[in-house]
Parts: structure tokens; C-alpha cells; sequence
């Protein structure tokens, strides 16, 4: 027995299904859509802290002691906040990021500043007589 031949069917096409629209994103509360805003913008806050340091530098000398820890902490956060897991998926799909030993010169260097400033510290302090890294 013959097999018989593909004919066209004589049915319409399958039509594809209108695109549904996206669903959006649900909306953040007001106050998270502003600290959001507020944290996306960090680059731009710090650019206009510089910028306004050169004219004005007595703006920010009061900037003293234990405020300067509190100042870096809060613009850690800031960097941090701004961080999605994206962020640190993209980075980890590169092509030079291929294997974690990519990572090992930053993670020597982080180490060898963190001794050195230590080391240093420990010296300065050796000089001074005082015993306290605090005048």
C-alpha cells in the first residue's frame, strides 16, 4: 500500500493569541518608592558633594572623629542598597569571571591593605608615645 501524499488542509492557519500586556509591577509604597529613588540617585549625591566641597570645603571639615566612621557606614549602605541580585549574577556570567581564583589578586589585596594600615597605625602610634590612636 502506497502512502498517501500531504495535502494542504483547507482549514485556516491557527491563529496565535493577542499578546497579553505585560502585568505591571506592583507599585512601591510611597516612602519605599522615594528611598529607592533616593538610593538609585547615590552617584549623583556624591558627585554634588565633591563639587561642593571645592568652592566651600568648610561645609565638610566639620566632619570629624568618630563622624567620619559614620559618614563611610552610611555611604556603604548607600553602594549597597543599590545592589540588585542581578547585579551580581551579571557579573559572575562574564567570560573573564570563569573561574573563582578570578578573585583571588582583589581578596590578597584587601589583605595585605588591611595589615599595612594595621602595621602602620601600630607604628604611628609607637612614635607618639601615647599609647591611644585617639588625640
Amino acid at each position: 500500500m502506497g502512502r498517501k501524499p500531504d495535502l494542504p488542509s483547507m482549514a485556516p492557519p491557527p491563529q496565535a493569541a493577542p499578546p497579553q500586556p505585560a502585568a505591571p509591577p506592583a507599585a512601591l509604597p510611597p516612602h519605599l518608592g522615594l528611598l529607592e529613588r533616593f538610593t538609585l540617585l547615590f552617584p549623583v549625591w556624591t558627585l554634588a558633594a565633591v563639587l561642593l566641597s571645592l568652592p566651600f570645603p568648610q561645609l565638610f571639615t566639620w566632619l570629624k572623629g568618630p563622624a567620619i566612621v559614620w559618614a563611610l557606614a552610611v555611604i556603604m549602605l548607600g553602594m549597597g542598597l543599590g545592589l540588585q541580585l542581578g547585579d551580581f549574577r551579571r557579573v559572575l556570567a562574564r567570560s573573564a569571571f570563569t573561574s573563582p581564583l578570578t578573585a583571588l589578586p582583589g581578596a590578597i589585596s584587601a589583605v595585605v591593605q588591611a595589615v599595612l594600615g594595621s602595621l602602620l597605625a601600630a607604628w604611628w602610634r609607637s612614635r607618639s608615645g601615647t599609647g591611644s590612636a585617639r588625640p
